[in-house]
């Protein structure tokens, strides 16, 4: 599923929902981008924040570092929170640890 919205990356500070995680490996994350043009990719893309579950371990690549990975390799429902300051973002979930990541991209 891809969501695209309108509204400038500058104005982000929240955004909550439900990430379902039916398989180990399913990789389902959260892209935040800049350019309509981003695409899913795990790993550094400039313009971009991509939190998500890389198998068995929860992450955030940023736009050319990731955050200490935390592995988390339960299946099911998810209550995902993501916060954004000018200068960090952060990841945390119902389940796992929060991670947080310097990252400029809502500056």
């Amino acid at each position: 599923m891809l969501m695209r919205t309108v509204g400038s990356i500058s104005d982000l500070t929240n955004i909550r929902g439900e990430l379902v995680r039916g398989d180990t490996c399913s990789d389902h994350g959260v892209l935040i981008s800049s350019s309509r043009s981003a695409e899913w990719y795990l790993g550094f893309t400039p313009g971009a924040v991509f939190f998500t579950w890389n198998c068995g371990t929860k992450m955030i690549y940023g736009q050319s570092l990731s955050a200490a990975d935390y592995s988390c390799s339960g299946l099911g429902t998810y209550a995902i929170n993501i916060e954004f300051s000018s200068t960090v973002v952060s990841f945390s979930d119902s389940t796992c640890g929060s991670l947080t990541l310097a990252e400029t991209l809502a500056g």
